[in-house]
């Protein structure tokens, strides 16, 4: 009897000496910078936190895309383009992959928005995009 207790702490001892690195639980504080203009195009640098896991093959983005005005909150149907993909609707889930991909929205009586974006991938992500639409000013206002 003793000998079965001693043997089940010894295997307890091993499995947790052993436990792989992804049962480890991440911290629980990542620090993260703020965006950056990039001089020259204007592009928008996001600092990601460094991705150590391997690549996959094909890794990929799916952006969420969603559509609102920026004074009510409510959702706007809008010609979002993603490249030479279009679609009228007020929200997109569309895969990218790594390179340099162009997003635009416009609407009647808003002012066009676009971005380009470099997204550099090792796994599969998944990134939330909104886009704001600005109303355009009233006929008759002086802006």
């Amino acid at each position: 009897m003793r000998t079965r207790s001693t043997i089940l702490l010894l295997l307890t001892l091993i499995l947790t000496t052993c436990a792989s690195p992804a049962d480890t639980p991440p911290p629980s504080h990542t620090p993260t910078l703020p965006p950056v203009v990039l001089p020259g195009d204007g592009s928008i640098f996001i600092p990601a936190p460094l991705d150590d896991s391997p690549t996959v093959e094909n890794p990929h983005l799916r952006l969420i895309i969603t559509v609102t005005d920026i004074t009510t909150g409510r959702p706007v149907t809008a010609t979002i383009t993603v490249d030479d993909y279009t679609v009228v609707s007020s929200q997109v889930e569309i895969i990218v992959y790594g390179g340099k991909h162009t997003v635009a929205a416009s609407a009647p009586g808003y002012q066009p928005w676009s971005l380009t974006i470099k997204p550099q991938i090792k796994r599969h992500k998944k990134l939330e995009m909104p886009i704001r639409l600005q109303p355009l000013p009233a006929q008759g206002d002086n802006a």
